[in-house]
């Protein structure tokens, strides 16, 4: 189920930013994302390292990937239910660096979409630094 989530997360970062929706005239669609959503963070979201467990395990990856969906969900239905999971997964993952380059870039792609949600330099700063 929780890569059912994680996947219906991600088709969001290629849907979402070319929509955008009220929550008025919400589609069947875009409510079951924001129950998913709420659900992927009450149960997978581990608040003290602020990152995001799958299957019992962690791949720093996939709290990149979920920190970008959650992001463009927010950007599409005009939210910030959840800034507060993004900043702190910001705030606790300053060196996450593995010897995978492709995390990097999922890091990478997650703080610019942070970027574009709260207008927060330190997201940009971060994807800046990531790059180089």
């Amino acid at each position: 189920m929780k890569d059912r989530v994680f996947l219906l997360l991600l088709l969001l970062v290629f849907f979402a930013p070319a929509v955008t929706f009220t929550l008025q005239n919400s589609s069947p669609f875009l409510v079951r994302a924001l129950l998913q959503a709420d659900r992927l963070v009450n149960c997978s979201y581990d608040n003290r390292g602020g990152t995001f467990r799958f299957n019992g395990g962690e791949l720093i990856w996939q709290s990149a990937n979920t920190i970008e969906s959650l992001s463009s969900l927010m950007i599409a239905t005009n939210s910030t239910k959840w800034v507060n999971v993004v900043h702190k997964t910001f705030e606790n993952n300053l060196d996450f660096f593995t010897e995978c380059f492709d995390d990097h870039q999922w890091w990478l792609l997650a703080w610019i979409r942070a970027y574009e949600l709260t207008n927060d330099t330190g997201y940009l700063e971060r994807a800046a630094i990531i790059f180089d």
